[in-house]
């Protein structure tokens, strides 16, 4: 694996890594959730309200590293004070065999990946697409897509944008340029090509 970075600052590094990657994974979308993965196989759920893939509201209630400092003066004496305050707050997080679905070109990634802030470890099962071909026109992917790896041809005609620190994900998109078609289980998956130029390595191979 030519690029792997762990701890490299603040300082994102994408221009210089882009072109050294071998294997480029789109974004991931929500998968059915009648579908669970357990350990590495693919597993159908009888009903598809007995799991569920919304997230999990989780509230915490924490002192707060800030600190109200209150000075107290007299003739006789100086007191400081420095009161700590409770923080309230919440944050999201998806339960385990929830599935996210995505596509890689230029071959298979790792089976074993770590994801989000706190980086737990995710079972990634590869499933190749047969009889792919490459289209022109106007599309609708069946993934998320990084606005920064598309081709300048390619326009945006509609989606919801999310704005992340390495610039904009499209989700349930229209976008009208090139794309690729392949078909998985008798289901037809619409890839959206990324830029050429960007990612060199993937297409001369």
């Amino acid at each position: 694996m030519a690029v792997q970075r762990t701890a490299s600052g603040s300082k994102p590094h994408y221009e210089e890594d882009w072109e050294k990657f071998e294997v480029y994974t789109t974004a991931g979308i929500f998968e059915q959730p009648k579908l669970a993965i357990i350990g590495n196989q693919k597993n159908y759920l009888s009903r598809s309200d007995d799991y569920g893939m919304n997230p999990v509201k989780i509230t915490y209630n924490s002192v707060d590293s800030t600190e109200l400092v209150s000075m107290e003066r007299s003739v006789f004496h100086r007191k400081e004070a420095k009161l700590n305050f409770p923080k309230l707050g919440a944050y999201l997080y998806y339960p385990p065999l929830t599935i996210f679905r995505f596509f890689t070109l230029g071959g298979k990634g790792n089976s074993i990946i770590r994801i989000g802030k706190k980086s737990p470890p995710a079972r990634v099962i590869y499933e190749e697409l047969q009889e792919i071909r490459s289209e022109h026109g106007v599309f609708q992917p069946d993934h998320a897509v990084q606005l920064a790896d598309l081709p300048p041809e390619t326009k945006v005609i509609d989606g919801n944008f999310t704005v992340l620190p390495n610039g904009l994900v499209l989700t349930r998109g229209k976008l009208e340029g090139p794309y690729f078609v392949g078909t998985l289980e008798k289901r037809n998956y619409v890839v959206a090509k990324p830029n050429e130029h960007l990612f060199s390595k993937i297409f001369s191979a």
